[in-house]
């Protein structure tokens, strides 16, 4: 089947025959399917219903086949009469089947139709020709630019030796995805190269977390590679919007250019793949050519991709296959048996409504848009036992011992360094707060001299924070936001270890500049949740004479380098760890501090870089992330280090040898 949804399966069942049988001019008997609107199909079956030569054509436009690398070039588009004549040149002339320009000599059922062209029908594919076509060649070309540095490639090639191993570049990679960090909804690969069929949803993940794990591996010996990498990277995260305007277009469009410019800087490889010359004349990647002008005309690309088909062949073709008899009927049991559980579905879905009593109430319970945190953890499992002044301590303060822990208790336990002076500094400011006395950025990180008071006060521990952060998929409506947990809990997974999730928090007002200095990305900093707190002030009573409670966040903060400006060849903001001696100040907290739920605005994706105290802000982790750390002069700077690459490597009439 070219269609695997359930609507398409049971229109051809409906027509008496699996769709149209035609004889072709070489005896074969082939089969074409009605089309009603865009087709989502992959490459080869596009290939089958528009009459086109399989991996020498491409099924929209006259692209030459040794053009197809070309991505600024525009091609005439294909149409029915274009067909045509040549399939009537092909008859006057005997073209043999090896001929460029040589198609199929089928009569196809689109022909018939007045109102539809079945090439303008062939629609953009992101599963097969991005995920699955142009992200599992990039790793592919990777793999083989990083084999050409390995000392044992080097020494084997020397000697002419073939058959080289690729496992020590898959000991770095594998090392390398084994660092990324823990956050929501990503998917990490801890045995990266052992994965041997990929699916869509993994080449996703791969996608979000490829940049900052190549980076340490290839930007400094391939800085041109990495730019190519981060063009394509760039290219398949703009072509999944949900929604686009000129702006975006502009993007893809810029992304395109920069992709056609630094190929180049992967050419060697590809002559050792293909032999020969290297070249970029295959399928997926033309394709791209086409999707700034599919994306004007049919709207975003992500509602013609094969994956919601594939989705509806899955469940509703694959699943009931195990049930037929795998006989020449099989398919007609599968119709019968999807029809079967739609109609029950259905039937189950009108019973739940008869029995359902309607109501105009909504629901009284309003969710507002804030960090919060989740229900305090049972310390006692984790191994955080009381002391007996702290039980007794406690039950006094009328809250449950197995929850609740004294800031020495909880200390001791936790081994977080700085946790009492900052929770010093945290209370005495809350208190100033409550007392309307004007509290100074200076108060806020100026030490306590003797911070032994806080350790007799009560503290419970929280495992998480949930807070809202922009979704980032809709270009029309930027303040759609969704729900994400933070996480900050030992012994996570049964395990020995802690997670500690990175978060955004917002240290200064929403400027980049404030009192006359410059802070990068709008006063926000990042840093690593150290615990999740709440602490009882026995000292400090609400109207009905109960101990007030404060949630914070004990956060460890890291700095950003150059200023917080994107690095110019891999694009990513680097942090790294503040110096020691300002770490240990001995009258200012420094990079070691409570923040209230109010400042923390999201999660941060953090993954280490060049050694243990640099790290990579991930900007390709969400949308959000990635239309908010940026170059904001990346469109002009983009296309200038796109042509400085190519002029390198064409200029003088030579390409580039790595080995």
């Amino acid at each position: 089947m070219i269609l695997h949804q359930l609507t398409a399966c049971i229109a051809l069942k409906a027509l008496g025959r699996n769709g149209f049988k035609v004889t072709c001019a070489d005896g074969l008997v082939r089969q074409c399917f009605p089309v009603v609107a865009g087709i989502m199909a992959d490459y080869e079956e596009q290939s089958l219903i528009t009459n086109i030569k399989s991996g020498r054509h491409c099924s929209v436009c006259l692209v030459p086949p040794d053009k197809r690398e070309h991505l600024q070039m525009a091609w005439p588009k294909r149409t029915h009469e274009s067909t045509q004549q040549q399939i009537l040149l092909q008859r006057d002339q005997n073209t043999e089947r090896t001929h460029d320009d040589w198609v199929h000599d089928v009569v196809n059922f689109a022909w018939g139709l007045p109102h539809l062209n079945i090439h303008e029908a062939m629609m953009l594919d992101i599963l097969h020709q991005l995920l699955k076509g142009m992200v599992m060649h990039l790793l592919q070309w990777i793999k083989s630019l990083l084999d050409t540095t390995n000392t044992i490639t080097k020494e084997r090639r020397r000697q002419g030796k073939s058959g080289i191993s690729q496992s020590a570049i898959n000991i770095q990679l594998d090392d390398r995805f084994n660092q990324v960090p823990y956050f929501p909804g990503l998917k990490r690969f801890h045995h990266f190269s052992h994965v041997k069929q990929w699916t869509g949803d993994e080449q996703k993940a791969i996608l979000r977390q490829l940049i900052p794990v190549i980076t340490p591996l290839l930007s400094k010996k391939f800085p041109d590679a990495m730019q190519c990498t981060r063009a394509i990277v760039d290219f398949i995260t703009m072509a999944s919007y949900r929604t686009h305007d000129e702006s975006t277009l502009q993007y893809l469009d810029q992304a395109l250019y920069r992709i056609d410019k630094t190929k180049e800087a992967f050419r060697s490889v590809r002559a050792g793949e293909n032999g020969g010359d290297g070249h970029f004349n295959f399928p997926k990647f033309h394709a791209m050519s086409h999707y700034v002008e599919y994306i004007r005309r049919f709207g975003s690309a992500d509602g013609t991709d094969t994956s919601h088909s594939e989705a509806g062949h899955k469940y509703h073709l694959k699943a009931f296959y195990s049930r037929t008899n795998k006989g020449e009927e099989y398919m007609n049991q599968i119709f019968a048996h999807t029809i079967r559980r739609q109609n029950e579905l259905s039937m189950s879905n009108m019973i739940f409504s008869k029995h359902t009593a309607s109501t105009s109430q909504g629901n009284d319970r309003i969710e507002t848009y804030g960090t919060k945190a989740s229900q305090v953890i049972d310390l006692s499992k984790y191994g955080c036992q009381s002391s007996s002044d702290g039980y007794i301590l406690a039950a006094s303060q009328g809250v449950n011992p197995r929850y609740w822990r004294t800031v020495q208790d909880l200390s001791t336990w936790a081994e977080v360094e700085g946790f009492t002076e900052a929770l010093a500094v945290f209370v005495r400011q809350t208190r100033n707060r409550r007392f309307n006395v004007r509290i100074t950025n200076d108060m806020l990180d100026r030490r306590e001299q003797d911070s032994s008071w806080v350790l007799p006060l009560l503290v419970a521990l929280h495992p998480s924070l949930h807070c809202w952060r922009p979704d980032g998929k809709d270009s029309s409506n930027t303040e759609a936001l969704t729900k994400e947990i933070i996480r900050c809990r030992p012994k996570w997974h049964h395990g020995t270890e802690w997670r500690r999730d990175w978060v955004w928090v917002q240290e200064h007002e929403n400027s980049n500049i404030t009192n006359g200095s410059i802070h990068p990305l709008g006063g926000r900093l990042i840093g690593q949740l150290q615990l999740i707190i709440s602490v009882q002030d026995p000292d400090m009573l609400d109207d009905q004479g109960i101990p007030l409670k404060y949630t914070a966040a004990l956060v460890r903060l890291v700095r950003f380098r150059n200023n917080g400006k994107p690095h110019k060849v891999h694009g990513m903001i680097e942090l790294e760890e503040w110096p020691g001696s300002q770490a240990l100040h001995a009258k200012k907290l420094a990079h070691c501090c409570f923040y209230d739920m109010s400042t923390i605005i999201r999660s941060a994706h953090i993954v280490p870089a060049w050694s243990a105290t640099t790290y990579f802000i991930n900007n390709y982790i969400d949308w959000d992330q990635y239309n908010t750390c940026y170059d904001p002069d990346f469109l002009e700077n983009g296309i200038r280090d796109a042509d400085a690459i190519y002029k390198k490597y064409t200029s003088t009439g030579r390409k580039c040898k790595f080995y």
